[in-house]
């Protein structure tokens, strides 16, 4: 069967869109993903695209990068003309995150919703002075106290499909669980899909009367109930078991020690793959060096949704090299340390190290993009302010002795 020309364009989209899915985003079951780059666009390969009106706009994202999250002013909405989403009794779920941007408008603003416009016909995430919850089938809708606030959040919600009986609608909210109602199973009129009702940050008409005010952020759709390791997997952005890259020296001295430090990775543990060369401890990361040759370090980070695995080799010097390069040798590790931590975006760092030098401090999100450099003292106690979303960041020294590593979370 020979492919025409539109069909293999139509294919080639569908397969550049699935390969831009970060990996907390399940692919399977996945009828719509909205990354909000600049665009509306359904970059799920399904190409469902939304129609901004009203003067959407496009912020920053939770990760602090420029242009890469849909803001809407309270008076915008989009409109998902083409689509294809669960009705009726089917199985669903549906994830966003969002951000509030004050002062509240009031009242009901919707989030993601899609069905006809009427309350019961439609089935998504909205917000009130005092509440977040959804709406469904029966006109029903449940609710959780929630008052406005200026952080990221994740929202999911699903619902898994039955055959009778009752089933659980379930709402989460940064991972964790929210009591929500048990309904009769099956409802035929969980939601109607008429097309007049399809859309992000509010419908659109004269007054956008239930538009949202703030930022909304990779909006997912899926024919299935993602399971409870998915949910945390979306908020944490992936991030639940990530080993990450593995820093430090790449050389010690037969006899010395090092640390190594992980960026991007979660609680794990380190291992060497030849203790006869080096040992660290389990959790610390500190190298103990033996003997000369070449040894790999291991770091694992396991939970109950999975695990990962990050490798670092490094040379264990005999003490006749490390003769040769005996100016470098410190005379004690350098240290780090910030506080306080937890902050709220005002912190101090302090250097402690052998000798008085300038050092780079370098600041970094979770994904292991730049965020902030600052240059100083070693030595010297500095305040440091950092005006960007709350999230966790890392913060690393480089300096003669080498490069540190510690992660603070701003609220």
């Amino acid at each position: 069967m020979k492919l025409s020309i539109v069909s293999l364009f139509l294919l080639l989209c569908a397969f550049t869109a699935n390969a831009q899915i970060p990996s907390f985003i399940p692919t399977t079951g996945l009828r719509a993903w909205y990354p909000f780059s600049g665009n509306t666009n359904d970059s799920s390969g399904f190409l469902r695209h939304a129609t901004p009106y009203g003067g959407i706009t496009y912020g920053t994202d939770r990760f602090g990068t420029p242009a890469q999250s849909l803001r809407g002013n309270a008076a915008s909405a989009t409109d998902i003309v083409a689509h294809n989403f669960p009705k009726g009794d089917s199985a669903r779920s549906a994830a966003l995150y969002f951000k509030f941007t004050p002062p509240y408008p009031g009242g009901f603003r919707s989030l993601l919703s899609w069905g006809s416009n009427t309350l019961g016909n439609r089935f998504g995430f909205f917000t009130t002075d005092t509440t977040i919850g959804i709406e469904f089938g029966g006109g029903g809708t449940y609710t959780t106290p929630w008052f406005p606030d200026t952080f990221w959040h994740s929202l999911v919600v699903t619902y898994p499909v039955t055959s009778g009986g009752t089933a659980a609608i379930s709402l989460y909210m940064d991972g964790s669980y929210i009591s929500s109602p048990t309904i009769t199973s099956p409802v035929s009129s969980f939601n109607t899909d008429t097309g007049a009702w399809h859309n992000i940050a509010g419908s659109i008409g004269s007054s956008y009367s239930d538009s949202w005010r703030g930022y909304i952020d990779d909006v997912a759709v899926w024919d299935r109930e993602l399971t409870y390791c998915e949910i945390l997997q979306i908020a944490y952005n992936g991030l639940l078991y990530a080993a990450g890259t593995i820093t430090g020296p790449d050389s010690i001295c037969a006899g010395g020690t090092a640390t190594l430090t992980t960026i991007g990775g979660t609680a794990g543990t380190w291992s060497s793959t030849n203790t006869s060369l080096a040992t660290i401890g389990s959790s610390t990361g500190i190298v103990s060096a033996i003997a000369p040759g070449a040894d790999t370090i291991v770091y694992i980070t396991t939970s109950a949704c999975g695990s990962d695995t990050a490798t670092y080799p490094i040379t264990i010097l005999s003490h006749a090299d490390c003769l040769v390069h005996i100016g470098e040798q410190p005379a004690q590790p350098a240290i780090l340390s910030v506080y306080p931590n937890p902050n709220n975006g005002i912190f101090t760092v302090n250097v402690s190290a052998a000798r008085t030098e300038e050092v780079t401090i370098t600041i970094t999100n979770t994904l292991g993009q730049p965020v902030k450099e600052y240059t100083v003292a070693t030595n010297t106690q500095k305040q440091l302010q950092l005006n960007t979303p709350a999230g966790i960041y890392f913060i690393s020294a480089n300096s003669k002795e080498g490069k540190m590593m510690k992660k603070m979370i701003v609220e």
